[in-house]
C-alpha cells in the first residue's frame, strides 16, 4: 500500500498546506514580531504545538474518542484566540511607535514646532528617542 494511502500519509498530505501557509504568514508578519507580547505568543504557540500533537494521535491512532476531539478544539480556539490578541496589540503598538516617530522626525527636521513640547525633563533628545524606537525616515510626503 502507498504512504499516501495510509492515515498517516493522509495526515501529511492535509497539514502539508497549513505549513506553507504558516511559512507565509511567519514571513509576513516578522516585522510586527518586536512589538507583539512574548506571552501571548509563547501561549498561542505551545497551545497550537499541543493540539497539533493530539490532532495526529486521533487521526493516525484508531478508536479515537470524541472527547479527545472537542479537548483539541478548544485548546486550538484559545490557541489562536491568544495568536490573534498577540497581533491584534502588536499592530496598535506598531501605530503608535510610527505616529511618535513622525512627531520626532517633523520636531527635528524643524517642519512644525509642536503645541506641546514632546520632550519631558530628564527625556532624551529628538534624535536620541528616534533611534531608541528603531525609527525609519518617512518621505516628503508624510512630513
Amino acid at each position: 500500500m502507498a504512504d499516501h494511502n495510509t492515515k498517516e500519509g493522509r495526515f501529511r498530505r492535509d497539514i502539508g498546506g497549513a505549513v506553507v501557509g504558516t511559512a507565509f504568514a511567519a514571513f509576513f508578519l516578522g516585522p510586527l514580531m518586536r512589538f507583539a507580547n512574548p506571552v501571548l505568543l509563547g501561549v498561542g504557540g505551545v497551545l497550537i504545538g499541543i493540539s497539533l500533537f493530539i490532532i495526529y494521535q486521533a487521526y493516525v491512532v484508531p478508536n479515537a474518542h470524541k472527547t479527545l476531539h472537542i479537548f483539541v478544539a478548544m485548546i486550538a480556539f484559545y490557541g489562536l484566540l491568544a495568536l490573534t490578541l498577540a497581533f491584534v496589540s502588536a499592530i496598535k503598538t506598531s501605530v503608535e511607535v510610527d505616529d511618535t516617530c513622525t512627531a520626532l522626525q517633523r520636531q527635528m527636521m524643524g517642519a512644525e514646532k509642536p503645541a506641546m513640547p514632546l520632550r519631558k525633563p530628564g527625556q532624551a533628545e529628538p534624535k536620541d528617542a528616534f533611534q531608541a524606537l528603531g525609527c525609519r525616515p518617512h518621505t516628503k510626503g508624510a512630513l
